[in-house]
């Protein structure tokens, strides 16, 4: 962030002070002299009077102009008068003037600094009045500036992308500043509704030992707010606090625990740490959001013009998965986990009340998928089969009780197929037995996961159990008997029967 001061100074007309008569008109170069009065009664006393007055009027202007517009008038007016009894009476008067007010602005000058919270805006500039230069540039989201020093009235504020010309300015508003005032010029909302709010900053006569807050709603996807202090007992100190409303919450300086009631049931769904910002300041604080709503967070804005971010407070029942602390769940958020993804099989899967672990009552137990064709002269619904002539299930020779599963019968340059998608909540495996009678070396039985060959046979084999390992995850298992382009010899068929798996139920 890179910002830069305003030389913005309005013109000044040097004070001149003349010292004037009492009747308005200037003295004459004529001295009022000396006046002698003496007299002599004879009534036993001697009186002898004697006045001397000595009027005299010395004006002095001093004007010392810098380059830092600094304009100092100083009038000196001494008056001495001396009498014979002693008395001596003397009169100073200094009257110094400067321009600038000790809050370093000009008796018709404001101040202004901006902040960004443009949810989904880059690093912005911000332009005044159409100058040739943004007065602010490259401002981050969450980052702001100190005061800048401008003239008082009305002031057109132009927002562009970081590096644009004024030209490109995504919004430009009119604000009208008052003197001798302090603003803040909030950029907030999302890009298509970016708005700027000027919030007066009143630091004046804040209490020794106080820190004077001024709250503002600024996270465009929460609804209205409440904001406790959490003292105890907790007291609400904000209440129906709407979208880019403010209020001020005057404080004791030092640490403070605030709570943030984002749904109007008096309870505090969030917690925030405020740390000790220092005694005697004014703070602007914004309860804003990220670029998609959460997480609602607190931002101060410091009388320096630096930020500082406050996240809420961490605890189980928040919602929020704080693996810090030690949590794999917190209340209905189970980061993903379910029943399956446990080593169970359907159900439903909950976070226990700690946080710590998960509870596992309501998922049953798990059920590893197979199938033996048992079920009936068809294919259950979990199975997709095609080809030529798909794959069906049959009575001949099977390994185990009565049913098998045997390819269709089909030519030269022909498959059938048999598949079905079956999950693994962890590493696993799969097992089948099988049996050929086809052309040794040309016409084949394949197995495929995830349409990866892993293995094939030929030939006349019997019966014949064989086992492959599977990674956790859904996966597609096919068998698919392939015929050449010819000669057709032992039968021309491969059976399946008795699949089992380690660990797989139907895919999710």
């Amino acid at each position: 962030m890179q910002s830069k001061s305003l030389s913005l100074i309005l013109p000044l007309s040097l004070l001149a002070a003349t010292a004037c008569a009492d009747d308005g008109t200037t003295p004459s170069d004529d001295e009022v002299g000396d006046t002698d009065t003496s007299t002599d009664d004879d009534v036993g006393e001697d009186t002898d009077t004697e006045t001397g007055t000595d009027t005299g009027t010395e004006t002095e202007t001093e004007t010392e102009t810098d380059t830092e517009t600094e304009t100092e008038t100083e009038t000196e007016t001494e008056t001495e008068t001396e009498t014979e009894t002693g008395m001596e009476t003397e009169t100073g008067m200094e009257t110094e003037t400067g321009m600038e007010t000790e809050t370093g602005m000009m008796p018709m000058d404001s101040m202004l600094r901006v902040l960004h919270l443009g949810l989904d805006a880059p690093a912005v500039d911000i332009w005044l009045d159409d100058g040739d230069m943004p007065v602010v540039t490259d401002l981050a989201f969450e980052n702001g500036t100190d005061y800048l020093t401008v003239p008082s009235g009305v002031h057109t504020v132009a927002i562009t992308a970081a590096g644009d010309p004024i030209e490109n300015a995504v919004l430009s508003v009119d604000v009208d500043l008052a003197p001798e005032t302090k603003y803040s010029a909030v950029a907030y909302n999302y890009i298509a509704e970016l708005g700027v709010l000027a919030l007066v900053d009143d630091d004046a006569d804040i209490p020794m030992g106080e820190v004077r807050y001024q709250v503002t709603h600024a996270a465009p996807d929460v609804g209205q707010v409440d904001v406790w202090l959490l003292s105890d007992p907790p007291v609400p100190v904000v209440t129906d606090l709407d979208f880019m409303a403010s209020q001020i919450v005057p404080a004791p300086a030092g640490p403070l625990e605030l709570g943030v009631d984002v749904n109007d049931d008096m309870v505090p769904d969030l917690t925030y740490s405020v740390p000790d910002l220092g005694p005697d300041i004014f703070v602007d604080v914004y309860a804003a959001n990220e670029n998609g709503g959460a997480p609602v967070f607190l931002l101060a804005h410091l009388p320096d013009g630096s930020t500082a971010r406050i996240d809420a407070n961490t605890f189980c029942g928040d919602g929020n998965i704080d693996t810090d602390d030690g949590e794999v769940c917190d209340g209905m958020n189970l980061g993903g986990e379910t029943c399956m993804t446990q080593g169970f099989g359907a159900g439903d899967l909950s976070c226990a009340a700690d946080c710590m672990s998960f509870v596992t009552d309501a998922c049953s137990p798990i059920s590893n998928w197979g199938d033996d064709f048992e079920g009936g002269n068809v294919f259950g619904g979990e199975w997709t089969v095609g080809g030529t002539a798909p794959f069906f299930v049959s009575q001949v020779m099977p390994n185990n009780g009565v049913n098998n599963a045997e390819t269709g019968n089909i030519d030269n340059n022909q498959i059938s197929f048999m598949e079905v998608d079956v999950n693994w909540a962890s590493d696993g495996d799969v097992t089948f037995w099988y049996r050929t009678g086809t052309e040794t070396n040309w016409d084949y039985l394949k197995f495929f996961i995830d349409g990866v060959e892993q293995d094939e046979w030929s030939g006349v084999i019997p019966w014949t159990e064989i086992t492959f390992p599977v990674t956790a995850g859904n996966h597609t298992l096919r068998w698919e008997y392939d015929k050449d382009g010819s000669i057709s010899s032992n039968g021309d068929t491969v059976w399946v029967d008795d699949i089992t798996t380690t660990g797989g139920t139907m895919a999710l």
